[in-house]
């Protein structure tokens, strides 16, 4: 699940920002696209989660975490309805950039969870190394 999570938010973000470069584009049905297909995604997953998922208290959290990353894929239709009705309002292309970070960050956490730091964020990850390194328990490269 994580691996789709993070996929599918990596592709919405590079499609989008894609898109946002070409001139003329109308970033508003872009927008809506993009979202749809992240938001089905979420449905698959949700779907297989269902079907074969873990039981009891894993189950929910991870349904929660659909839930949440449903919401995040979901706000950029919402801003591209917006846009498409008012292609001059900056505003919203300003929601749609800042979106698309998000799902950066989202795809990049998932990412990191699952190159070995499972249930871990990335910043207690690098805290720990640097507390370790302030221990002298870290040996330095080529020592």
């Amino acid at each position: 699940m994580r691996a789709g999570i993070a996929f599918s938010a990596l592709v919405d973000a590079l499609v989008l920002s894609l898109f946002a470069r070409i001139p003329g584009i109308d970033l508003g049905q872009t927008a809506i696209v993009v979202g749809l297909v992240g938001l089905s995604s979420c449905v698959a997953l949700g779907a297989h989660l269902l079907r074969v998922g873990p039981p009891g208290r894993t189950r929910r959290r991870m349904t929660g975490r659909l839930v949440l990353q449903a919401a995040v894929f979901g706000y950029p239709v919402v801003l591209g309805v917006q846009l498409a009705r008012d292609p001059r309002a900056t505003d919203h292309v300003t929601g749609l950039a800042v979106m698309t970070i998000v799902l950066f960050i989202v795809g990049i956490a998932r990412a990191w969870q699952l190159i070995g730091a499972r249930d871990r964020h990335l910043l207690a990850g690098l805290g720990e190394s640097h507390r370790a390194r302030s221990r002298g328990q870290v040996t330095p490269p080529g020592a």
